[in-house]
């Protein structure tokens, strides 16, 4: 799982295998771990909550995706899940989760893992 990070927004690119985890265990997980500190963690849950919504607590990203939502993107075509969230500040987060294509400017050593056929039909 892939995450990127700007301008008051975040994007969750997910191969194949993330897909299957998250399809499997209701959530799946990255850590990034830094040398003399805590790691920052960011994970996708399939919930019962009405709504896609993120938060942010204990060096953890957590983004909530609704499962009759979660079912439809898993076990379908559609690329991409995302929402507006309106922050305490009333500013607005972003949050995109895409299925993960191969690059296209270098090879891909675990290219099985992305949704190639899925970029192919763009």
């Amino acid at each position: 799982m892939k995450l990127r990070c700007t301008n008051n927004s975040i994007r969750f690119r997910l191969r194949k295998s993330d897909i299957e985890v998250l399809k499997s265990n209701k959530i799946v997980q990255e850590t990034v771990q830094f040398p003399g500190s805590d790691d920052l963690l960011f994970s996708i849950c399939i919930s019962e909550n009405p709504d896609m919504y993120a938060s942010f607590i204990n060096h953890e990203i957590l983004v909530y995706i609704p499962s009759k939502m979660a079912d439809e993107w898993i076990n379908s075509d559609q690329v991409s899940l995302h929402n507006h969230i309106t922050t305490i500040e009333r500013k607005s987060l972003t949050i995109l989760l895409e299925k993960d294509f191969p690059c296209l400017d270098r090879t891909e050593p675990d290219r099985d893992d992305t949704f190639w056929e899925l970029a192919q039909k763009k």
